[in-house]
């Protein structure tokens, strides 16, 4: 069977010699069978596709005139040497289409490749080439297909996948950077902690010592300025425990797993509320859902806020605890709402920051940075934090995570 531009000739001839037509009738479907035969060249030009045939009878190839120019060649070439067309193609190609070519003839199976050529000018080129077997009555009858020029397609192709790779080095790169700053800022507040903790336990012991081998001689304003002394070594202690703890926490990369957030509420509650807190608090836990999350940071949430709650209501006759929850599609807001003593919501820009304490009454102690280890677990998570508060009429913490775990 022939090229489409064959079979236009071929009819041609064969009605401009049939006595039957009209000359007139004749001349007419000869310009229309030019017009359509321009069309068709001009449409695989600027395509870049042309069309190819094999013949199994004959092994005969046809191809249009713009697997020519893909090829390089003119339209002088003799494409019936399958030898020297498979040479067009690199080394690493030809055997490609080979084996392509050969198992459509022999076994009428169908191929669509993204191989290199090489033009008769020496340029080398990414064409898309495809093949279709032709059977009939059981018997591969011919070979046909399309040859497209993919060049510019396939160079953005590579550049995009050469990029990606570059950039995928990079973030490597950069991880195992920041993975080495972050081992050796943890070694940093490690050392830091345990040497200043070490002239604090002798500060601690010492004053023991005093207060306790010297007392008969000690006067009470002595043993109160020795006891401020013992005090605030302790508290410089916690402070120190607390910045290697939170800078643990921002080093560390979260585990996601299904935390079930009710049950760790309540687990938490009770770790940290002493037997005698318990009795005295109307703690309300809400039916609160599930999340994904870091088990051992969620658990340091709960263990904060909760804390918090406990210790700002110790003044009140009737203490209240309230955890809630409200979901949407994308989120879910968590709760804990206290009846205790509040803040000044001016001030609320401070409560999150690292040692930022709004109540400086001995009766509530701490360092202040619980709620900062609060906010850097549920940052880590892609969640934020917030809190209101309207004076003396208690409290609300809340975070909020989101619910696809994809976005953490």
């Amino acid at each position: 069977m022939s090229h489409p531009v064959g079979n236009v000739q071929t009819l041609m001839n064969d009605e401009l010699h049939n006595d039957l037509i009209d000359p007139i009738e004749c001349g007419h479907i000869k310009e229309s069978l030019e017009k359509k035969s321009l069309l068709l060249e001009e449409s695989q030009a600027i395509a870049h596709i042309g069309g190819w045939e094999f013949d199994v009878q004959t092994s005969r190839v046809t191809w249009t005139s713009e697997v020519y120019r893909i090829h390089g060649v003119g339209l002088e070439y003799n494409p019936n040497n399958l030898r020297n067309n498979i040479a067009f193609y690199t080394p690493s190609s030809a055997p490609v289409i080979e084996e392509a070519f050969k198992r459509a003839v022999e076994n009428g199976e169908n191929y669509d490749l993204e191989l290199e050529l090489v033009q008769a000018t020496g340029k080398t080129i990414w064409i898309r080439t495809m093949g279709r077997v032709t059977v009939e009555k059981r018997a591969i009858t011919r070979v046909s297909g399309n040859i497209m020029d993919i060049t510019d397609r396939k160079l953005a192709q590579l550049e995009l996948t050469r990029l990606n790779a570059e950039l995928e080095s990079r973030v490597r790169q950069r991880t195992i950077r920041l993975e080495t700053a972050n081992r050796e800022l943890e070694a940093f507040a490690y050392n830091i902690a345990h040497d200043l903790k070490a002239p604090l336990r002798a500060i601690s012991g010492f004053s023991a010592i005093l207060a306790e081998d010297y007392a008969s001689v000690l006067d009470d304003e002595g043993k109160r300025l020795l006891g401020i002394v013992s005090s605030n070594a302790e508290r410089l202690s916690s402070l120190i425990s607390d910045i290697v703890e939170i800078t643990r926490i921002g080093m560390t990369i979260p585990r996601i797993a299904r935390i079930a957030m009710r049950s760790m509420a309540l687990a938490m509650y009770h770790e940290v509320a002493s037997a005698e807190e318990i009795s005295g608090i109307t703690f309300n836990l809400g039916a609160i859902p599930d999340c994904e999350g870091d088990t051992l940071m969620m658990r340091k949430v709960w263990g904060n806020l909760l804390s918090n709650a406990i210790k700002f209501t110790s003044g009140k006759a009737e203490r209240i605890i309230e955890v809630s929850a409200e979901t949407s599609d994308r989120e879910t807001k968590y709760s804990v709402r206290d009846n205790g003593i509040g803040f000044d919501p001016k001030y609320i820009d401070k409560l999150f920051k690292l040692f930022r304490r709004l109540h400086r009454d001995p009766v509530y102690t701490g360092t202040g940075a619980g709620l900062a280890i609060v906010r850097c677990v549920i940052e880590l998570h892609g969640g934020k934090v917030g809190a209101s508060s309207s004076g003396s009429t208690g409290t609300v913490f809340w975070f909020i995570l989101p619910r696809n775990p994809e976005s953490i």
